[in-house]
């Protein structure tokens, strides 16, 4: 029997414990030459470690998030037209509004001098002169918009036409509200050869029936006052 199978029966029977042969045995193998049959025993019976109890969490793979696509381009806001600006949608509301109406909701048909209108100062249809139909603010800023847009057109169509070159963008807003109010515009235009008998005629546009209108006095010097850039009192004293 050689040594190692020594060893392999003293671990077998479990006759010595470790103590005895790490004091005892190995000593004694190693001072007669057998360090292989130690590393051989040593090898074979090291102590491996139970394998765990604990049980590890499945690892659930992980989903990659999908990647965006190109961002829909957010629709930019129209540009404010440069004629029909909010200012003068709003300036020509507060003068063609009826006091009765000043905070209404809604809008019926009136009799407005020479037709029936609506809203701000729009022609109403037969129906809603008929029924007494009614038009939210909405649509009456709409059709108004419509409706300066088509002033637009004469305005600048007929200053194509004219002997008036180089008028700013002021005076040609003033010139679209006096056509929306008088339908003149185009006369007044033609007839004219400086901005200064322009302003003289839309002045003289002040009378409705034969009688001088304190209202439509008002608006013609508002409407002056965009179109020479002066005070209300210069235009006033200038004009009225």
């Amino acid at each position: 029997m050689n040594f190692d199978n020594l060893l392999e029966q003293v671990y077998l029977q479990d006759q010595l414990n470790e103590g005895f042969l790490k004091k005892y045995v190995l000593p004694a193998a190693a001072a007669v030459g057998l360090g292989g049959g130690i590393g051989h025993y040593n090898a074979k019976h090291e102590h491996k470690p139970e394998p765990s109890a604990t049980v590890t969490a499945e690892r659930k793979p992980v989903t990659a998030k999908p990647v965006p696509s190109d961002p829909k381009p957010v629709a930019s806001k129209p540009a404010e037209d440069l004629y029909i600006t909010n200012d003068l949608i709003k300036f020509i509301e507060d003068i063609e509004v009826r006091p009765s109406e000043k905070n209404a909701k809604e809008f019926s048909a009136y009799w407005d001098y020479d037709q029936y209108s609506i809203g701000y100062g729009t022609k109403a249809t037969p129906d809603e002169v008929k029924n007494h139909k009614t038009i939210n603010r909405e649509e009456a800023r709409a059709r108004l918009i419509t409706e300066l847009n088509d002033h637009k057109k004469r305005v600048i169509s007929a200053l194509s036409n004219s002997k008036l070159k180089n008028l700013t963008t002021n005076q040609i807003r003033a010139l679209i509200s006096f056509d929306y109010n008088t339908g003149l515009g185009r006369k007044a235009i033609l007839r004219s050869s400086s901005p200064h008998q322009l302003a003289q005629y839309i002045s003289s546009i002040v009378f409705a029936g034969g009688k001088k209108l304190p209202g439509l006095q008002r608006r013609r010097a508002e409407e002056l006052v965009q179109f020479t850039g002066w005070s209300s009192r210069k235009v006033k004293d200038k004009y009225f």
